[in-house]
Formats: structure tokens, sequence, C-alpha cells
């Protein structure tokens, strides 16, 4: 804004003042993105209602940042991860890494990882180098349980996983 004299970006009309934080932000990232380094965004996540195609709303989780600097984001990054508590079957607190989305996660992953991977406090940077080179080091929902610090969508995405782990199974026989 300083840059360009505004005192916010709504000082000028019809969007160009965030028209140009646009361009700026994008082309910083294209220079950080050409510098052929691994780069690494971590973000809140917030709980938001979403209407389907069908017009039905549900809970889905999602990074805070604003809409057009993660789709820009999404679009570049071959990873999305998210974050969540969950407890073990003994009840231990967990937190997992989900790696692919659905309509409850905003997650993508170029796919040959598990889909819940544990952030051991001691082990967690290892667990994911290991489940990269193509270690089997996931969990599975059935495994897993909601806590206190379990997010309603967090809740729901394991009865999901469940719910498809039972119907594989069913299918099956």
């Amino acid at each position: 804004c300083r840059k360009e004299g505004m005192s916010h970006p709504s000082d000028e009309g019809y969007g160009k003042g965030w028209d140009t934080i646009k361009k700026e932000f994008v082309t910083w990232l294209d220079r950080l993105w050409a510098t052929g380094r691994g780069i690494v965004f971590t973000s809140h996540a917030k709980e938001v209602e979403v209407k389907s195609h069908t017009g039905e709303a549900y809970t889905r989780i999602q990074p805070t940042m604003s809409g057009q600097a993660y789709g820009f984001i999404k679009a570049k990054t071959d990873f999305v991860f998210y974050a969540e508590y969950y407890r073990d079957p003994s009840g231990n607190p967990l937190r997992i890494l989900v790696t692919a989305g659905d309509d409850i996660v905003d997650a993508k992953s170029a796919g040959g990882i598990p889909r819940f991977i544990p952030l051991d406090k001691k082990q967690g940077v290892k667990l994911v180098v290991d489940a990269f080179a193509g270690d089997d080091v996931g969990v599975s929902a059935e495994d897993l349980r909601t806590g206190k610090q379990t997010s309603k969508s967090g809740g729901n995405l394991i009865q999901k996983e469940r719910m498809q782990s039972i119907k594989k199974k069913i299918i099956k026989k």
C-alpha cells in the first residue's frame, strides 16, 4: 500500500488496490518457487459451512488464509496436509497428519503415502520422511478415536473413513 501511496487497498476504486496486492503477492511467490527450494507454508485451519452441488450444507476444514492466496498456493503446491487431534484405542492423545482430502477436509497429495500419519513429538518428522520413502507408517481410521480437542469435522472424517472401510469389507465378501 505504502509503495502505491494507499493507506488501504480499498482506497483505489474498482478493486485496483487489491489487484495490486495480488500481483505483488504472486510475483513474490513465483520468484520464491523459481529458487528450486522446497517451500512449506503453514496456516491455521477453520471449519466453514459449504453447500454441495445438490444444495446440501456441510462443514469443511480448510486453511484460514484468504481464498485468493490459498487458491494460488494450492494450485502451485504438490501437497496440502491437515493436522488433527485424536486419541488411540487406549485413550492416549495423538496428533495425526491427514494427507488426502475429500469433502470434509481440504488436503491433497500426489499419492503413495498413507492418509493418516501420526505426528509423534519425538519421531514425527521421521515418520513423514519414512512415509515419503514408501514405508507403511500410517494408522487406520479404525484405530483413531475422537477426543475433546477433535474438531467436529475431524470427527466426521473418521466416521466417514470407518464407514467406507466397512463397505469395502462387505463388498469383498
